[in-house]
């Protein structure tokens, strides 16, 4: 979703703040990615790092000051957003303007923000009680009921723009 999104705007040199690669979570929303960009002719660079903000900081700013910038950045957890946001603001640069960015949950977060930040959430209430029913079926011996979960959707905000130049 979100690398689809960064491919419509006309973004080619893409990058992934992926978290750790040993968490199945993370290491498959990086690999959607770098899947959805493949034959593209998109260049994808991922940087797994520890989940917190100033690891996000890290990385980003890593990719930030490289040899060339890339144009989007999506950061695949809250943290690491907020690490990404935190890199750029202090490398003097803006959001859309000199490099557009999606996160990863934080619609609380999405909402605070000018411009507001286009996010992918998910339903992570819908999630938790689903997952009571399921063991509330199973310690009472029922049959587990259906699940039938609304995936992730994109909460658009204003992050995210035509590259820069």
């Amino acid at each position: 979703m979100a690398a689809r999104l960064l491919l419509d705007h006309g973004h080619r040199d893409v990058a992934v703040l992926g978290g750790p690669d040993d968490v199945s979570s993370l290491r498959g929303r990086t690999a959607g990615f770098v899947a959805e960009c493949a034959g593209t002719g998109a260049e994808v660079r991922v940087r797994h790092t520890p989940l917190t903000v100033d690891d996000g900081a890290v990385a980003a700013t890593s990719l930030l000051f490289g040899a060339t910038r890339p144009t989007a950045i999506f950061a695949a957890n809250y943290e690491l957003t907020v690490g990404a946001l935190r890199a750029v603001a202090e490398a003097g640069l803006a959001v859309p303007g000199d490099v557009s960015l999606v996160g990863l949950d934080g619609g609380e977060l999405a909402g605070l923000l000018r411009p507001r930040l286009t996010t992918i959430v998910q339903p992570a209430d819908e999630l938790a009680a689903s997952v009571a029913q399921q063991v509330m079926a199973r310690l009472t011996d029922q049959a587990p009921p259906p699940v039938g979960l609304a995936g992730p959707r994109l909460l658009a905000g204003g992050t995210v723009g035509a590259p820069a130049g």
